[in-house]
C-alpha cells in the first residue's frame, strides 16, 4: 500500500487500485510561523482561546399534588416546608386552603351577619377581633392578603400561634 498526503486528505491506495480517503481533523493549536520579506522578518503567534460559562438555575421542590386543579399547592407545601412543617401538615394546609377558597386567591367571603370577612387561599378574617387586629398591626392590609404569597405567610404566623391549624378546624379555636 503506497500513502499519500495532500493538504488535509489522506489517500490510500489498495492493492486491486481502489482509491479510499479519511479526513484529519485537527484540533485548534498554537501555531507559530514565521513570514520572511526582502530586509525584514516578521514573526506572529496566533492563539486559540475556548472560554466556557456554566449556569446552574435552582427550581423550587415539585411535589406530588393533592389536588390538581391547585395551581399553589407547591407553593403551599414549600412554604410549609420552610416553617418547619411535617409533610402531613403541609398536605393539612393543602387541603384546608383548596376547602376555604379552592386555591383561588381572589375569593373573599363577606357575612354582616357573623362579622366575617375572610379573603385570600386561607380566607384570613380580617374582621375578627384577633386575627384581623393581628394582621393590621403586622402591616397586612386586605390588599395584601388577597395576595398568595402574604396570605400564606399570615396563615403560617396563626399556625405557630396556634401550633396547629385550630381556626380552620372544629371548634374553630386557637389551641396556643
Amino acid at each position: 500500500m503506497k500513502h499519500l498526503l495532500s493538504s488535509s486528505l489522506m489517500f490510500v491506495l489498495g492493492a486491486c487500485g481502489t482509491a479510499t480517503y479519511t479526513e484529519e481533523v485537527l484540533a485548534p493549536t498554537t501555531v507559530p510561523f514565521t513570514t520572511v520579506a526582502p530586509a525584514t522578518t516578521t514573526t506572529t503567534t496566533t492563539t486559540t482561546t475556548t472560554t466556557t460559562t456554566t449556569t446552574t438555575t435552582t427550581q423550587p421542590p415539585q411535589y406530588k399534588r393533592t389536588h390538581p386543579s391547585c395551581e399553589y399547592e407547591n407553593l403551599i407545601r414549600q412554604k410549609f416546608e420552610e416553617a418547619g412543617a411535617s409533610r402531613d401538615d403541609q398536605t393539612k394546609a393543602v387541603n384546608i386552603i383548596y376547602r376555604e377558597s379552592r386555591c383561588i386567591p381572589e375569593v373573599a367571603n363577606k357575612n354582616s351577619n357573623t362579622r366575617d370577612y375572610s379573603i385570600g387561599l386561607a380566607q384570613i378574617n380580617i374582621r375578627s377581633d384577633a386575627w384581623g387586629q393581628k394582621a393590621q398591626s403586622l402591616g397586612y392590609t386586605e390588599e395584601l392578603l388577597y395576595h398568595p404569597e402574604h396570605n400564606l405567610d399570615f396563615m403560617i404566623r396563626i399556625w405557630k400561634t396556634c401550633k396547629g391549624f385550630g381556626p380552620w378546624t372544629k371548634p374553630y379555636s386557637c389551641g396556643g
